[in-house]
């Protein structure tokens, strides 16, 4: 009886193409070995994505033409996308990366803001909402 209960539970919580796989499992211990399994490489898959979205954002750079909303909403999808992924990218980082990328015509304004802005804070990046 106890089988039944937890075969079913996991049958009611997965989708149809994990059922697939345990479908003629008898026991619940099977089912949750097999299950097991097929999820074991979920944390090298994370790590995966997590180097590569760290990866982009390293060698984000602003174009010549590209206006400074568009650039900043690559670099806020890339920094949502690695605290998604559970590696916040602090804004020290940030406006140390958005510095070093901003094109001469910026230049003005890079030297105001690194005149007046403490770029020492350690304060992990929050997404606009």
């Amino acid at each position: 009886m106890a089988n039944r209960k937890a075969n079913n539970a996991i049958v009611s919580v997965i989708s149809s193409n994990q059922f697939a796989y345990v479908r003629y499992c008898i026991t619940a211990k099977q089912a949750w070995d097999k299950l097991r399994i097929l999820h074991k490489d979920d944390k090298q898959v994370k790590d995966l994505k997590l180097q590569m979205t760290l990866s982009k954002f390293e060698d984000l750079r602003m174009l010549e033409f590209e206006t400074f909303s568009v650039f900043f909403e690559k670099v806020e999808m890339l920094t949502n996308e690695a605290l998604g992924l559970g590696k916040p990218i602090y804004v020290t980082i940030v406006v140390q990366k958005i510095l070093r990328c901003l094109p001469k015509r910026f230049q003005a304004k890079k030297a105001v803001i690194q005149e007046f802005q403490d770029l020492n804070c350690n304060i992990s990046y929050r997404p606009r909402e």
